[in-house]
């Protein structure tokens, strides 16, 4: 009872420390300090946690091809609490991300200012599914990945900011939830475009509830019930289980304490019921993150 108290304590505070922290108030991941340090060829540290990163992606891919059995990175669905204190601590101080919609996945592009697509580590090793979905924002160096079991996943296409914004509305219409990641919090260095069970990260907030494995946005999704058709385009596109359909009034309803507010759902609305407003102004999940 006691380390659920201090695990809901723990999760309670994550957003101001975000964003007094690292943003200056207001969104850390529009910060441009944040991204300074992409740009530094000397920032061993990070070069270190890069390579730690995707040699732990490449264990379990490797593991499967062995066994020929899903082994999903963080696959513990019931994560007992000195993991759950693990977890956060490794996604608080070395990964911190959490989800934007599309827009300001944009803003991103021109604040980075240098982009790179490459194949998205996370998922290759949870379904063997090799798709250039990650955008680092640095030149990736030929011997990033080092060992040369690394070469299935050494694609890198470098991008113009006017492409990337361009991959951005391309991966968000196709339904994938962007995220935004520091690699050594605060130091942003990509945005993802994924979706569940493929992104660790995803799957491990919605499984498990550990709030530091994914932020939710700073936007909730809202309906305009007088124009919603009832169509249920949307319920599929919804990575996260906030959209249900009333037969009774024939309408979508959305769960906004579920919601992430990416977005995905407003994209595939064709009727234009569904808009992102700032999770501030909603009193009831105001600080629920």
């Amino acid at each position: 009872m006691r380390s659920n108290f201090l695990f809901k304590l723990w999760n309670d505070k994550v957003m101001c420390e975000y964003c007094i922290q690292h943003g200056g108030g207001k969104k850390w991941y529009l910060n441009a300090k944040n991204y300074l340090r992409n740009y530094e060829t000397t920032d061993h540290r990070r070069r270190v946690f890069v390579n730690d990163f995707v040699e732990y992606y490449m264990e379990k891919y490797n593991l499967y091809l062995k066994t020929n059995k899903k082994n999903l990175a963080m696959g513990d669905n019931d994560p007992s609490w000195f993991k759950r204190l693990k977890y956060n601590l490794f996604f608080k101080y070395q990964h911190a991300g959490q989800v934007i919609p599309q827009e300001e996945a944009k803003l991103v592009m021109d604040i980075a200012g240098q982009v790179s697509l490459l194949p998205c580590v996370c998922r290759f090793a949870n379904s063997g599914e090799k798709h250039q979905l990650c955008m680092l924002f640095m030149h990736i160096p030929d011997d990033l990945y080092g060992a040369h079991r690394f070469d299935r996943i050494r694609e890198v296409e470098q991008l113009t900011i006017e492409e990337a914004k361009y991959k951005v509305d391309e991966f968000a219409n196709m339904g994938y939830v962007q995220t935004i990641w520091a690699f050594l919090t605060p130091h942003i260095g990509a945005l993802c475009n994924c979706d569940y069970p493929y992104c660790t990260a995803l799957r491990v907030r919605r499984n498990t509830g550990i709030q530091h494995a994914l932020l939710k946005a700073e936007y909730i999704a809202a309906i305009d019930e007088n124009s919603c058709v009832g169509c249920k385009q949307c319920i599929p596109k919804c990575q996260f289980g906030a959209l249900s359909y009333s037969i009774a009034e024939n309408k979508v309803k959305i769960n906004q304490s579920i919601c992430f507010g990416c977005g995905a759902c407003r994209i595939a609305c064709k009727n234009d019921s569904i808009t992102l407003i700032p999770r501030e102004k909603h009193p009831t999940v105001s600080n629920y993150w």
